[in-house]
């Protein structure tokens, strides 16, 4: 897929029309000057969150944290690029704002599931970008693979001092005082069906469930080719 970047200064303005145009069902983040519009989550990518949240949750909260989603991360030099993390734990006074933006340093973690349609490239440059924004700490799991990657202490550059990588079923050793995450009820995604769309990059794959092929495919085309223009449209 060519991709068409709209003009800088107005990344934002064309991220919220594409998600005002959804009605909600897109989410856009803006990752190396590219909107990248995601759809709702699977079932499986939203029971993944889910239960991350749980196991987090009352842990945050002893040590006076709260976890929250759907906030986005700029980068510090550029507020038109930011990210939204599925889940993110950090303290209450951080979202005591307005604005619709959070520094990443103000962050303990942010964790990332990765779409069916997630190449290891495409999760290669997420990661660099947190790095980027100064998170202190991102957890990223893919259901597809069922691995999981923990990347700590951003050097800034688009890399970690410390990153390690594990399989489901393994403990999760997460920053202070978060603990030990538990892997072994984490749900993967079934068998799906990859179809290239053009030549292939990290976000021209749809993957869809078998039984969704025919129904699902021409609507599809549709939509990828509305969005063509302005944006990279990466499928769960």
């Amino acid at each position: 897929m060519t991709i068409t970047k709209p003009v800088p200064g107005k990344l934002r303005r064309t991220a919220d029309d594409i998600e005002r145009e959804s009605g909600g069902t897109l989410r856009v983040e803006i990752i190396e000057g590219a909107p990248l519009a995601t759809p709702t989550p699977s079932g499986r990518h939203a029971l993944t969150t889910a239960r991350i949240r749980d196991a987090l949750s009352a842990r945050a909260a002893q040590h006076g944290l709260t976890t929250a989603d759907t906030i986005s991360i700029p980068l510090p030099d550029d507020p038109d690029d930011y990210a939204t993390p599925d889940l993110a734990v950090l303290p209450p006074s951080s979202l005591d704002t307005d604005e619709r933006l959070i520094p990443g340093e103000e962050f303990i973690l942010a964790v990332k599931v990765a779409s069916p349609s997630e190449s290891r490239p495409s999760i290669e440059v997420r990661s660099a970008w947190y790095s980027r924004a100064l998170v202190p700490a991102l957890l990223y799991v893919s259901p597809g693979a069922g691995e999981w990657m923990l990347s700590s202490d951003p050097r800034g550059d688009g890399t970690w001092l410390t990153t390690s990588t594990g399989g489901y079923g393994e403990k999760i050793t997460l920053p202070e005082p978060l603990g030990v995450l538990l892997t072994a009820d984490l749900p993967r995604y079934g068998r799906v069906l990859v179809i290239s769309m053009a030549t292939r990059t990290s976000a021209d794959v749809i993957l869809l469930p078998r039984s969704m092929q025919r129904s699902t495919l021409r609507s599809g085309r549709r939509t990828v080719k509305r969005l063509r223009s302005s944006v990279m449209c990466e499928l769960t």
